[in-house]
């Protein structure tokens, strides 16, 4: 039998070398598994980013189309507004003239200037007196100081004859601005 020494294998001990190895390795492995889960992230905030770039421009051109619509609904209702404004509601002479006028005047033929404001009637009546009072009631009218319920600004009797009986006479009548004023109806 023979003996053979059995030499005990050496302890390897971890010099610094093999730490550096070790963890340069390390290292190594898990900057390429990042770049590759970054990768990954990049892609998919790209996608997102790209969807809400679409969703964005989508968003602005409905916002476009809206403000235009709405631009053109503005210029509808300021057009309205302006009309209205300036719209003179002729109707309501009528109203004017019959609180005005006397009860014994009888108005024939009515003559309205918008421009200038100006009213011109031909009436008729049964004598001066009537005549003078309607006068009388413009006169006052005249007088009034200026407010929502002045009628007449001024007035001129152009014509008056007789013929059996009767009266017949024109009265031109300038009445205040605010007559044609939009007033609602109660």
């Amino acid at each position: 039998m023979a003996f053979e020494v059995a030499t005990k294998k050496e302890i390897r001990k971890l010099n610094w070398l093999n730490l550096v190895f070790y963890f340069s390795l390390i290292l190594l492995l898990a900057a390429i598994s990042s770049y590759f889960v970054l990768t990954y992230y990049l892609e998919e905030t790209s996608s997102k980013i790209t969807d809400l770039d679409k969703n964005i421009t989508t968003q602005e051109k409905e916002n476009n189309e809206l403000i235009t619509y709405l631009k053109g609904e503005e210029k509808l209702i300021n057009d309205f507004s302006k009309i209205i404004n300036e719209h003179k509601f002729t109707y309501q002479i009528f109203e004017a003239v019959e609180k005005i006028t006397h009860p014994e005047i009888i108005l024939k033929d009515f003559n309205f200037n918008p421009e200038g404001l100006v009213l011109s009637v031909s009436g008729t009546t049964t004598n001066f007196q009537a005549l003078g009072q309607q006068s009388i009631i413009l006169q006052e009218e005249r007088s009034k100081p200026d407010s929502k319920e002045k009628i007449v600004i001024d007035f001129s009797l152009n014509t008056i004859s007789y013929r059996e009986g009767y009266i017949d006479f024109t009265l031109e009548i300038f009445l205040a601005p605010q007559v044609f004023n939009f007033k609602p109806q109660s």
